[in-house]
């Protein structure tokens, strides 16, 4: 539907006062849209990665997945890729916590009795 008044009637447009300028904003839209078909840089395709030589086994990795599973079946992680979790704090339950705070709480209380 190319054809500017077939487009405008197709819309209901073709009587309106702002048909030239909504004819324009089409033709605007469609060259935004156009200009990301066809290239590969728009379009999020990530290429698969080189051939390159296995510095653990010796042997060429052809593929993305293959590199995958090499890196999982020799228990190595790239450098940048280290998971973050080994670097966090272990959680403390708040009630342990909260069992704890009563422990020293009576253990204080105690003490200050036999002062007395």
């Amino acid at each position: 539907m190319a054809n500017k008044q077939d487009w405008l009637e197709f819309w209901g447009l073709a009587d309106a006062q702002d048909a030239d300028e909504q004819w324009a904003r089409k033709c605007a839209m469609d060259d935004k849209v156009s200009c990301l078909y066809g290239k590969e840089q728009n379009m999020g395709i990530i290429p698969d990665i080189q051939p390159y030589k296995s510095m653990i086994t010796g042997e060429i990795i052809h593929s993305r997945t293959r590199h995958k599973t090499h890196l999982k079946d020799h228990n190595v992680v790239e450098v940048g890729n280290e998971i973050a979790a080994a670097t966090k704090m272990p959680e403390v339950k708040r009630a342990d916590f909260k069992e704890e705070i009563k422990k020293q709480v009576y253990l204080a209380k105690e003490e200050q009795r036999r002062k007395h």
